[in-house]
């Protein structure tokens, strides 16, 4: 768990803590805030003058002060700072890129100072004489202990580096060059992560549930590179249309008037009109279909103009059955006990079971007709 102070990122390994599914892509908690990019930081984080997600993103559009041109420096983040603090060694802009120490001239350290012969942003150019040779690194590359400092006798929790420095002992084998001299990470054998863990750049084992947090808990920035924390976004291959839902289809199939890519991105209001070949009908949205496809009961239009209400002013011809539909049958469809509108009308009980009646007296008077007539002769 990484836990955030001004300056300071301090490490806990809750390892006997329940462990929650590991996924580098997830959906932020009510009490995160989700950047741009797809990553969660907690809404404490937010217009806090730090770059917490990486893009900006929860800096965008806060409404810090203005700084005092004539007695502040404004930083890169928003963030007011004494323009006596700038060019001083310190990070005091507290930001990724040292604002406040770029572009800086040599800076020339007082007679009580030693001066680091290499410095990097966010540490200090000039530390006091004291400091050197004290055991501890206060410059980026451990300068002031290599000073022919006189050998000391390390603390039995404390490592001997080659070069004389003394560091704490859980430094010793941990993956960073404590020492200065990289003696403290010769001849070690580092542990394989586990299944449960993220094996860092420089190869550190975190928890897999750090990844992509907004910490930096490897140490390297590794747990949140974007290629592990942003989703990629998916590309189709040339002479492809990319569908809002992420799916390819031809790049042909783009406004031929129907919806292949299921979500109708590919049918946008900006495609041309498009006219239906001589003989087809023209549905509203411009697809098309067959004549005969019109005022049948079934939507064969997308939006389903050709079953509109028009369909109920339609006049069948002679000799067809006009349903309540307004489908046209043969007259002979009526009362065969098949629903051939689709909504019962040609089959009403209060008609066909009088017709059926008739019917069956008019074939019960046939087979008279017909035993009389064969018996007369």
């Amino acid at each position: 768990v990484g836990i955030r102070e001004p300056g300071l990122v301090l490490l806990l390994d809750f390892s006997l803590c329940f462990l929650l599914p590991y996924s580098a892509f997830h959906t932020c908690s009510p009490m995160d805030f989700t950047c741009d990019n797809g990553r969660c930081v907690s809404l404490s984080y937010t217009c806090d003058y730090t770059n917490d997600c990486g893009d900006n993103s929860d800096e965008r559009g806060c409404p810090f002060p203005t700084c005092n041109p004539d007695t502040e420096f404004t930083c890169v983040s928003g963030r007011c700072i004494s323009a006596a603090f700038v060019c001083d060694g310190h990070n005091d802009c507290r930001d990724n890129s040292s604002s406040d120490e770029i572009n800086c001239r040599q800076r020339t350290c007082s007679s009580d100072q030693f001066t680091c012969p290499t410095w990097y942003p966010g540490h200090p150019r000039c530390v006091p004489s004291s400091f050197v040779c004290d055991g501890e690194k206060d410059c980026a590359n451990a300068a002031d202990e290599l000073q022919n400092c006189p050998n000391r006798t390390c603390h039995m929790n404390e490592f001997a580096c080659a070069n004389g420095l003394c560091i704490f002992l859980p430094y010793h084998c941990d993956r960073v060059n404590d020492c200065g001299d990289g003696s403290d990470e010769l001849h070690c054998t580092y542990d394989t992560c586990s299944s449960s863990q993220f094996t860092c750049g420089n190869g550190a084992c975190v928890s897999n549930y750090y990844t992509c947090d907004g910490e930096n808990d490897c140490m390297d920035g590794s747990d949140e590179a974007d290629s592990l924390c942003i989703t990629p976004q998916p590309t189709c291959a040339p002479g492809q249309y990319l569908c809002k839902s992420g799916e390819c289809i031809p790049i042909w199939w783009k406004c031929d008037g129907q919806s292949d890519c299921g979500d109708g991105s590919d049918e946008p209001q900006t495609c041309p009109p498009r006219l239906c070949p001589i003989g087809q009908f023209q549905c509203q949205d411009g697809n098309c279909t067959f004549p005969g496809f019109i005022c049948d009961s079934e939507p064969d239009c997308p939006d389903k103009s050709d079953e509109d209400a028009t369909c109920s002013q339609k006049t069948c011809h002679p000799g067809q059955f006009q349903c309540a539909n307004g489908l046209c049958l043969p007259s002979s469809y009526v009362c065969d006990a098949q629903d051939d509108c689709g909504d019962g009308s040609d089959e009403p009980y209060e008609v066909c079971s009088k017709w059926d009646i008739r019917k069956r007296q008019f074939n019960r008077n046939k087979q008279e007709h017909f035993t009389v007539f064969d018996l007369n002769l």
